[in-house]
């Protein structure tokens, strides 16, 4: 083939390596999300998702060093490669004031559009032997019985 059909042999080779470098310019998908920048601050699907983390922590009283755990960190990348976690500091000073904000509204809204409420006292203590007191208001809503805690001191 080198002696005799020389065209040939460079033409096969030729194309060979076409190939090779167009399957070297190729770069996989992973790399491709990997590479993608990640949302910003103000981008209504990273507000949508911490909105849903800070319900998550608040609802299920989870600790609040779960934004720190790797393991949620792994889940949340694979969940969504563009979310930034908030820092455990930004979600304190932050976005756990703003819900208790919004939820302490929500909850006057409840109560001033209830006919009566029927207040609960509640003292206990801890472990350590600290006395606390709670107070929880009952209130019925569109035929449903509605709890509330309004307050929950040390005492």
């Amino acid at each position: 083939m080198r002696r005799k059909r020389r065209d040939i042999l460079l033409d096969v080779v030729g194309n060979k390596a076409k190939q090779e470098i167009a399957a070297s310019d190729q770069t996989p998908v992973t790399e491709y999300l990997k590479g993608k920048t990640k949302y910003s601050a103000s981008d209504p699907r990273q507000t949508l998702i911490t909105n849903a983390l800070v319900s998550y922590i608040a609802g299920d009283l989870v600790p609040l060093s779960v934004v720190d755990s790797q393991y949620f960190k792994n889940l949340m990348e694979k969940a969504d490669p563009k979310y930034q976690v908030p820092i455990r500091k930004h979600l304190t000073s932050k976005l756990i004031h703003g819900k208790c904000a919004e939820l302490k509204n929500d909850i006057k809204f409840q109560l001033k559009s209830a006919q009566s409420v029927c207040l609960t006292l509640d003292l206990w203590t801890n472990r350590q032997m600290r006395a606390f007191l709670g107070v929880t208001g009952h209130f019925i809503q569109e035929w449903q019985l509605k709890s509330v805690m309004l307050a929950c001191s040390r005492f």
